[in-house]
């Protein structure tokens, strides 16, 4: 599940996920979420928060949706920002990303 999102495809996480794979394992100390959302994969974060347990799902979905409604770049702003990547942080800045999101 972990490469799936890596590579970002998300119809072998759908395939995965179905087939019970667990969202919440880690791999080097990163779930399959926190993978997709450094690295920008939207659609593959909602389908992974889609199989959480519902106060986890509701929590995240929140989270994406607020940064969403500001600006496109948002949630990638926040992910590189949550995860300490400063090169992708750099990037999303120069991109125009919103500094208040």
């Amino acid at each position: 599940l972990w490469l799936a999102c890596h590579q970002g495809r998300p119809e072998l996480v759908r395939v995965l996920l179905d087939a019970g794979a667990d969202p919440m394992r880690r791999v080097q100390g990163w779930s399959a979420l926190d993978l997709a959302r450094r690295e920008g994969r939207d659609e593959i974060a909602r389908m992974l928060i889609a199989t959480m347990p519902k106060p986890d799902r509701e929590d995240l979905a929140c989270t994406l949706d607020q940064h969403e409604a500001h600006h496109p770049l948002a949630l990638k702003l926040y992910a590189a920002a949550y995860h300490g990547d400063e090169h992708s942080l750099r990037r999303h800045i120069a991109e125009g990303a919103p500094l208040d999101a």
